[in-house]
């Protein structure tokens, strides 16, 4: 039996190249090499022979090869292309246009999200500073308003945050600052076996409570109580509910099999030179269209969800996330007396399944589901636009999902995501839109104008809006450290939307300078913050400063909450009034180095106390 050297595949006697790895066997590889050099010289006039200078053999073999490579490949790809239907068309179009999507946003922010993830995994040290100045329109100016405005403008907040995920441990300082002479300072301390809270301003002491001892605290006020008695606070990793390598693959498999074998052949149309005119410019695109009628799309909907059913292994998936992100709530461990764990989550969710299929049964989708992608020369996607609906039912909606992702001019591109949802009895219609126009013309400077909108319009009353608008100008790579100028305007039209005035207005400019160096462990951001609001015309402004770094850390060292501590279980009835005492007497004293004593004091106390005295006869 022959078996081939790289993989130790199985090989026919005949066999020039293995048919798993794609290795040579034997001398297949260079005989092919000789013919395809021997090819293409051959296609080399006799005077432009003569004419070539001399060349090493080796040399003028690989670069012949590597012809030979490319004309070969060239055919290969074009006779694939001609030859796609429009299905296959339609679903490579898809793929591409996501393999795109996942690249842009690792170029753009994957240095962000490689240092976050790193985070997860190893200890880090964070601080953010936070300083501040808030000035109101003299209309609205009143002797108390102007206090609170002036110490305001004194205020700065400094937050520090060190953790180990490992250790799952954390400890996390928040101080107030007033004048720059601290005024509030709070610790958190969190591991496995503590939770713990100190406020050293009104109490020199921490309360803690142990985590096995989390039903004993909670009997304490509520005696019928009957979730667990330990509280989980570990950390849970993203390696811990992120899919592995093999179970992408499984999905990819089963998923992309179940999608081909459903979607058939004679759902998709193809049509060629479709012109596309956008920003004066004409494109010149191959449309592809989905359509399903009402019936195949419910056939197709159905064989879905039992096929999603039928997927045990899917489910233990799912089931095993489940448990690994609710081991870490305070939650009732059971409902209706079943125990919340795996078994119950695939339950619940077959349950949902049964549901969904039933509510089919009586509602068929309205107008079917018809997918139409605009496409351009590179087999990506430049317009989607897709819709579906329900038929039956006491509100039946249709559904308009439509993207936009349009390359013009000279580096730029237009990105848009609208959702539609109409109400086929009522008429009322709800948008939601979002369009960012990106000019990215010049190196290391990108140019970003972002909208979003969301609108409801109902016939027989006044529509309604919500605009944000923001530009944005980069400068240096995204991926690295640069920075940001961002102007916005937060805008209402129509009648008062969530009891907010229709003429509320609020814009404002960001500053921001971020860098990330994930080799060096470190991340760090800056911003000044500036906000301008308007409302029954009156207004005021903000200015706000927030610096933030995180360091990476090899080790850390956590402090415990009952170092000096008192266990709230455990605590007495006389300690519980010497903390009552101190804590009043220091709550008085942090008002008065406030300057808040007079807006707690006044003619309404003396009131007060007249008309309890009254009340006590005495």
């Amino acid at each position: 039996m022959n078996l081939c050297s790289k993989c130790g595949g199985q090989l026919k006697e005949d066999s020039k190249f293995c048919p798993s790895c794609g290795s040579s066997v034997g001398g297949g590889n260079q005989d092919s090499m000789q013919e395809a050099s021997a090819a293409l010289e051959a296609h080399i006039p006799l005077d432009e022979q003569e004419k070539q200078p001399a060349r090493k053999p080796f040399k003028g073999k690989v670069i012949a090869i590597l012809a030979a490579i490319l004309l070969i490949g060239a055919g290969t790809v074009s006779a694939f292309v001609f030859k796609k239907s429009p299905k296959e068309l339609y679903l490579l179009s898809e793929y591409n246009s996501f393999k795109n999507m996942t690249k842009e946003i690792d170029d753009n922010y994957g240095n962000s999200i490689a240092f976050q993830k790193d985070m997860l995994e190893k200890p880090s040290s964070s601080t953010v500073n936070i300083s501040g100045n808030f000035k109101l329109d003299d209309a609205l100016m009143t002797p108390e308003i102007e206090m609170v405005q002036e110490i305001l403008n004194g205020v700065s907040i400094a937050v520090k945050s060190d953790q180990d995920p490992k250790k799952e441990a954390g400890h996390h300082t928040l101080s107030l600052n007033l004048d720059k002479e601290k005024a509030l300072d709070v610790e958190v301390f969190q591991s496995k076996e503590q939770l713990g809270l100190k406020v050293p301003t009104l109490y020199d002491k921490a309360l803690y409570l142990n985590t096995n001892e989390f039903g004993d605290f909670m009997r304490m006020s509520d005696p019928y109580y009957n979730g667990p008695d330990t509280l989980e606070l570990s950390n849970t990793s993203l390696k811990d509910i992120e899919f592995t390598d093999s179970e992408k693959k499984y999905l990819a498999t089963r998923y992309g099999k179940f999608l081909n074998d459903q979607l058939k052949d004679e759902y998709f149309t193809l049509e060629k030179g479709v012109e596309y005119k956008f920003k004066g410019e004409t494109l010149k695109l191959r449309q592809v269209t989905l359509d399903m009628s009402p019936k195949e799309a419910t056939t197709v909907l159905t064989n879905f969800l039992d096929h999603l059913k039928a997927d045990k292994k899917f489910q233990d998936m799912l089931a095993k996330r489940f448990v690994e992100l609710t081991k870490t709530q305070a939650m009732a461990s059971e409902v209706n007396g079943e125990k919340m764990d795996g078994a119950w989550f695939k339950k619940e969710m077959n349950r949902a399944i049964d549901d969904i299929k039933d509510e089919l049964k009586d509602k068929e989708v309205k107008g079917g589901i018809k997918s139409v992608l605009l496409i351009n020369d590179k087999e990506q996607v430049v317009e989607r636009k897709m819709t579906m609906g329900t038929e039956k039912g006491e509100e039946p909606v249709k559904l308009t999902i439509s993207t936009k992702n349009v390359p013009y001019g000279d580096k730029k591109q237009f990105k848009e995501f609208h959702l539609l949802m109409n109400d086929y009895n009522s008429k009322e219609e709800v948008s939601i839109k979002v369009n960012n126009d990106i000019d990215e013309k010049k190196k290391e400077q990108r140019k970003e104008k972002l909208t979003a909108e969301l609108s409801v319009s109902d016939p027989g009353e006044e529509s309604g809006s919500i605009k944000f608008t923001m530009n944005s100008n980069y400068d240096g790579k995204m991926n690295e450290k640069h920075q940001v100028k961002r102007d916005f305007n937060i805008g209402f039209s129509g009648p008062n939307f969530v009891e907010i005035p229709s003429d509320f207005d609020l814009s404002g400019t960001i500053n921001q300078t971020n860098d990330v160096n994930v080799k060096k462990n470190y991340q760090k951001d800056a911003m000044d913050i500036k906000l301008n609001v308007k409302a029954e015309g009156m207004g005021g402004s903000v200015s706000l400063k927030v610096d933030s770094e995180t360091k990476l850390k090899d080790s850390l060292t956590i402090p415990k909450a009952d170092q000096n501590g008192i266990n709230i279980t455990k605590i007495t009835p006389e300690q519980m009034m010497d903390i009552q005492e101190k804590v009043m007497v220091n709550i008085q004293g942090l008002v008065e180095s406030l300057g808040l004593q007079d807006m707690f004091t006044g003619p309404m106390d003396d009131e007060y106390y007249l008309e309890d005295e009254e009340y006590s006869g005495i």
